[in-house]
């Protein structure tokens, strides 16, 4: 294509020096679809660098022949099947209708809506023919539409919130927030379960408060003393032995574990 480029214009397009300008205009969109650069899109910076240069010579070749035949060399916008649609002057195009589908009405400028005292927009007036709102419909269950545009969309938006009506099951409620940690209530807590001997509770209670505070060896220490005072009433000695010895490693003024470690050894 770039060696007929360099031969002439007439060349170029493949048709005769005397040729029409339908002729012309025919063999240059016939070039076009094969040689536009959008086909080359996807290839290598070259192919497409050739490919522009090859479409810009076809395009200059078009335009001198058609200036040679006093032609325009723009007459119209060419469309996908090569047809170039006339359009009169002060006319609006209007798109084709598609096949099985109605023709596209046109209409004039679109009113708008008009702003009320409350800032808000007022709904179209009711067309003719069209039934007449409920009686006692409630303001926010009524839909303000805004005009149809061209394309036959309806736009719809709603003036306000709808609110919740009498007797209508209430929302899902919001979830709890989770109550403030006290760590004071939490340690007097614990201390009253072990007071009472409730070992159980007392180690559960232990337990979750040393999961908050865990660099408190105190609360540790504690949670050990209950651990041993729980195996020991469960008939298990030697557990409880090595619950209290820990404690002690952890707190070695724990009181209540001395006490325990020295009752189980006088049993013995």
């Amino acid at each position: 294509m770039a060696v007929r480029i360099s031969r002439g214009p007439h060349v170029a397009l493949g048709v005769a020096e005397l040729s029409t300008p339908e002729q012309v205009r025919a063999a240059f969109l016939e070039l076009t679809k094969r040689y536009h650069p959008a086909r080359f899109g996807r290839m290598s910076p070259d192919v497409q660098r050739m490919s522009n240069e090859v479409f810009l010579g076809i395009k200059a070749a078009h335009e001198t022949m058609m200036r040679a035949l006093g032609a325009p060399s723009k007459p119209g916008r060419i469309t996908p099947s090569g047809a170039i649609p006339a359009i009169a002057e002060g006319s609006q195009s209007m798109p084709a209708a598609r096949p099985g589908h109605a023709p596209v009405r046109q209409t004039g400028q679109t009113p708008l809506l008009r702003p009320t005292a409350a800032g808000t927009q007022a709904p179209p007036a009711t067309r003719a023919g069209s039934p007449p709102p409920r009686p006692g419909t409630p303001p926010h269950d009524r839909i303000a539409r805004a005009p149809t545009p061209a394309l036959g969309i309806q736009i719809t938006r709603p003036s306000t919130p709808p609110q919740t009506r009498p007797g209508s099951p209430p929302g899902p409620a919001a979830p709890a927030q989770p109550a403030e940690f006290d760590e004071q209530a939490g340690l007097e807590v614990a201390k009253a379960l072990l007071a009472r001997r409730d070992w159980a509770s007392a180690r559960q209670a232990l337990h979750a408060l040393a999961a908050r505070v865990p660099q408190s060896k105190p609360y540790r220490a504690l949670l050990c003393y209950a651990r041993g005072r729980e195996a020991q009433a469960a008939g298990k000695p030697e557990d409880a032995v090595l619950e209290f010895q820990r404690a002690l490693q952890l707190d070695p003024d724990l009181r209540d574990a001395k006490t325990a470690l020295a009752e189980i050894q006088r049993k013995r």
